[in-house]
């Protein structure tokens, strides 16, 4: 059976982040990473207005923030679950102490670092994992020391498998749910229970208010912006991350 507590630990640390995001999301974060001008146009085109096609692109970059929480969510649950077959725990890291590992068993020596999807990491800081898992590896030869993607198939090659496959060892998929707890099934039986337990956390919580709230804050302080500098939305948004 899938690890209640740990899972409900998790859900519950993911929620409370993305909803102080939301609580705090503004135009200085709506900005801050650009908007794809051709996109915004098209959308304003098909949408028939600035106003909602700003809309969608807070709701697109919203959405984008919280599938890269998700991250977080599995390191969090994993870092909490016991090994069953060895009754002993994980642990998380804390950030520096061990380069490249998110997680440790020292019960049963296994060190990994975690990532969400097949494409988290790129080139540069897949060599600079490698490196780091590599000197961790002749630290502790007999030690299991890798890297684990979460969402992944094992017939896909991930970003980054191959430089670090050439040091440590490759999780993917289940795989990496079956390692940390020792049971096989594991990955399965948390999605069972997963959307049970998120209904049950975020009962009260408002999303849909919280997420207009933060869309009609951030259309409402563009629209202000661009007025101001004479400009449409669609011109304040180019020159944004044109100039």
């Amino acid at each position: 059976m899938a690890q209640k507590r740990p899972l409900r630990k998790a859900v519950k640390t993911l929620f409370s982040n993305f909803t102080e995001y939301l609580k705090n999301y503004s135009i200085k974060d709506f900005l801050k990473s650009g908007v794809d001008p051709f996109r915004f146009k098209f959308n304003v085109a098909i949408l028939g207005s600035e106003e909602e096609a700003v809309k969608k692109e807070v709701k697109h970059k919203l959405e984008m923030k919280l599938e890269n929480m998700f991250g977080d969510f599995h390191e969090n649950y994993l870092s909490n679950a016991k090994h069953k077959t060895s009754g002993s725990k994980w642990e998380k890291v804390p950030k520096g102490t061990i380069p490249g590992v998110d997680i440790k068993n020292e019960s049963i020596q296994s060190f990994l670092q975690i990532k969400n999807k097949h494409n988290s990491l790129n080139s540069s800081s897949a060599k600079a994992l490698a490196e780091d898992l590599k000197e961790l590896s002749e630290d502790k030869p007999t030690a299991t020391v890798g890297c684990g993607w979460v969402i992944a198939s094992s017939k896909r090659k991930c970003v980054g498998e191959k430089c670090v496959s050439e040091v440590a060892t490759v999780f993917k998929g289940k795989s990496v749910y079956a390692h940390v707890t020792g049971n096989e099934k594991e990955m399965d039986e948390v999605l069972k229970l997963f959307p049970k337990i998120v209904a049950e956390e975020t009962e009260n919580i408002g999303f849909d208010q919280l997420f207009n709230e933060a869309i009609t804050r951030v259309f409402t302080s563009i629209k202000g912006q661009s007025q101001q500098s004479k400009m449409t939305i669609a011109e304040y948004l180019y020159k944004n991350v044109i100039d």
